[in-house]
């Protein structure tokens, strides 16, 4: 593995380019590139959902945007909405015509996420390669500058929980963690992993618990007083019902995200095959629950057996420790979209802010390369914004045994991180006696 000086790294990304302008300069050029390259592309359906939401806010108020019946989004992504409404002028017209801004705001986080995986990297022109593996990478950009959807966001706020989870610093996850939840909710499949990083941290200071867990139900509160008491009604009941029912919101078993059904149903579109149809006494819904949950375990498991080692020996996790954690955090995204049914194309999104800094580590890229083929023909197959279709490599079966290898070779691959961690450490039952 490579030197990291991961708490410092961090720190002083701002101080690196304070000392560095060509950086600066290279990075806003490239900002404005992409910007312009993105154009106005745009998958038409969210862009109408962005599109109504905003006007709706602007003319009716941000606090009463709940009242539309198709509004099923977290709060925090109508704050950007409302706010961009306003910078229009709440002119429904100049909405519609400038809505492709939008992607400037989102974009801000996919460098946001590149420029916290390049902290990884000790040296100047080792963070600006890590930076451009993602920046320059069309799977990475796609959802952002093509299709025009927000995964970049809670893709870089959750990676960034688990820096600041590394570092210890629980309030600062407390804070992410929350707006990653307000803006996606399939953020939780994080909280498993950021609770085993810090759970040493808060045995050794108890105080550190209760503050983060008071700051994270402020934060909440926050956010959510425009809908409880700024609007025509408490819309509180609303958006726990949006919350408590997503995943019966689209019962179908694929909404073309090309996973493990795909192999096992092999039918012209999943998206017309309804969720709820049985097989041997349970619903194809809840034998993905039931197939994610395995798999989550698998996955989680190394990591959850040298957290409890660790909080047994009242030990945080080092350096030799981000390997694992990384890759483990990489796999998640992976394995909740491959098994669920209702499961979009962009929601393998995250995966790969992980899996490039584990590849950083390691001096092994496969494992991103692979996912970043998949991911965009899977989100190309769908958006076909480059007209440029081939029946073998845009195929729903084919895209999905590229997953499939990802998640093989990654739990592989996990396991082996692993074993290299448990013969460098004391046995358990040495670690336990110790404790005693």
């Amino acid at each position: 593995m490579g030197k990291v000086g991961l708490s410092s790294s961090v720190k002083n990304i701002p101080y690196f380019f304070r000392k560095n302008w060509s950086y600066v300069i290279g990075y806003s050029f490239l900002f404005i590139g992409l910007r312009i390259i993105g154009g106005n592309a745009c998958f038409q359906a969210d862009a109408n959902c962005w599109q109504s939401w905003s006007i709706y806010a602007v003319e009716h108020g941000l606090a009463n945007v709940y009242s539309l019946r198709y509004n099923d989004y977290p709060p925090l992504y109508h704050y950007v909405l409302y706010s961009f409404g306003k910078l229009m002028g709440g002119n429904p017209a100049r909405i519609a015509d400038h809505l492709h801004y939008l992607k400037i705001f989102t974009l801000l986080f996919d460098f946001g996420g590149a420029l916290l995986v390049a902290s990884l990297a000790p040296r100047g022109r080792e963070r600006v390669f890590l930076s451009l593996l993602l920046l320059l990478n069309v799977a990475y950009l796609y959802n952002t500058l093509v299709w025009q959807q927000v995964d970049a966001i809670y893709s870089c706020l959750c990676f960034g929980a688990i820096i600041a989870a590394l570092q210890g610093r629980s309030v600062l996850v407390g804070l992410l963690f929350v707006l990653a939840l307000n803006m996606k909710l399939q953020s939780v499949i994080f909280f498993p992993p950021l609770i085993l990083i810090l759970l040493s941290h808060w045995r050794r200071a108890p105080k550190l618990l209760v503050r983060t867990i008071g700051v994270s139900i402020l934060l909440q509160l926050i956010i959510l007083i425009p809908f409880i008491w700024a609007g025509d009604y408490n819309y509180l009941p609303r958006i726990w019902s949006i919350v408590r029912g997503a995943g019966d919101r689209h019962p179908f078993i694929s909404l073309n995200a090309f996973n493990f059904w795909h192999l096992l149903i092999w039918v012209q579109s999943l998206r017309s095959v309804s969720d709820t149809l049985c097989f041997a006494g349970f619903s194809y819904k809840h034998w993905g629950l039931l197939l994610f949950g395995m798999a989550s375990a698998v996955v989680l498991w190394p990591l959850f057996w040298q957290a409890l080692q660790l909080f047994i020996r009242q030990e945080v996790m080092s350096i030799v420790y981000y390997p694992l954690i990384l890759l483990t955090c990489g796999l998640l995204p992976i394995v909740f979209s491959y098994f669920n049914t209702q499961m979009h194309e962009r929601y393998w999104h995250a995966s790969l802010l992980f899996l490039v800094s584990y590849g950083y580590l390691i001096k092994n890229y496969w494992l991103f390369i692979l996912t970043s083929i998949a991911y965009f023909l899977n989100l190309e197959s769908v958006s076909q914004q480059f007209h440029c279709q081939s029946f073998i490599l845009y195929n729903a079966q084919f895209i999905a045994v590229v997953f499939t290898l990802v998640l093989i070779l990654g739990i592989m691959q996990l396991y082996s991180e692993t074993s290299k961690l448990r013969s460098s450490q004391p046995s358990v039952k040495a670690v336990y006696s110790q404790a005693v």
